[in-house]
């Protein structure tokens, strides 16, 4: 609606988050940078996590992106290793249904009989899979998001029993999970789970420098340019969102709007706050 008014190609803070200025934060590079490890050395299991808002599910898409995968099992890594990604998106299965649905991910098919298959027709499955994709040398990545809704332990001892099948040159696989903060917290209650964590990947909102810098790309990578906002006015986005990209988003598209029905040329600190208030405003309504 209002992208013509400010000289925009499409909206910049809803949809995909753009690569760059987003992962430029110290914090997000460094998980990317672990986890990409993580993958490449095969060592076993990793944690991300972070207050909501942060982008979790966005490192791990565009980590996926870094190692594709195909109809077929494909992708690159740092050398001829290719990686078959199974995201995990249901952490409230059951121990049965969570094999099962693995089995069927890595076969590429529903698995036949009955409607949950029974652990061990799932694990045979499975170790079948991972064997022939090790053998075409893919590792094979388990990717449990909103793993802090993990309830029962016999989903975290299911899970360090599939942890226990990699093995170097006939079975690789990787294991991350990525949650909110209480996922710390729960793992740690795992203790054989939690030592088998090679690294523990912590979010942390963006600084103003990080916020302005976040601001700036994704206008730019929407067409327009980075002095629609004063300098001012990125300091209030950051104050008033805590540094958080899914705040920063809301505020910033909701001020283009209020914007644009106002016929303004900029934004300025002023705009912000009264942007700001009114969002509040709604949300008590």
């Amino acid at each position: 609606m209002y992208e013509a008014h400010w000289g925009l190609k499409r909206a910049p803070f809803g949809g995909e988050l753009p690569a760059s200025g987003f992962l430029d934060s110290r914090s997000h590079q460094a998980a990317l940078l672990k986890l990409r490890y993580l993958i490449e050395t095969s060592k076993g299991a990793g944690l991300l996590a972070g207050q909501p808002g942060l982008g979790k599910t966005t490192v791990l898409e565009v980590l996926a992106r870094e190692f594709p995968s195909g109809p077929e099992p494909a992708g690159r890594g740092t050398g001829t290793a290719k990686v078959r990604f199974v995201p995990i998106l249901f952490p409230q299965l059951t121990p049965a249904e969570l094999l099962g649905y693995i089995a069927s991910k890595l076969s590429y098919e529903h698995l036949e009989g009955p409607k949950v298959p029974s652990m061990d027709s799932s694990l045979q499955v499975i170790e079948r899979r991972l064997e022939a994709l090790t053998a075409q040398h893919v590792k094979t990545v388990l990717l449990f998001d909103d793993a802090q809704l993990i309830e029962d332990r016999r989903v975290f001892g299911t899970i360090q029993s599939l942890m226990n099948l990699s093995q170097p040159g006939r079975m690789e696989l990787v294991t991350i999970f990525s949650g909110q903060l209480e996922l710390v917290s729960a793992l740690k209650r795992q203790k054989p789970l939690d030592e088998r964590l090679a690294f523990k990947c912590l979010l942390v909102p963006l600084t103003q420098e990080e916020t302005t810098q976040y601001v700036v790309c994704r206008m730019e990578a929407a067409g327009g340019t980075s002095n629609v906002f004063t300098s001012d006015a990125l300091q209030a986005i950051h104050l008033l969102s805590s540094g958080v990209p899914r705040r920063i988003n809301r505020l910033c598209d909701f001020a283009l709007l209020v914007g644009y029905s106002e016929n303004l040329q900029r934004l300025t600190a002023e705009h912000i706050h009264a942007v700001a208030e009114e969002m509040l405003s709604a949300m008590a309504a």
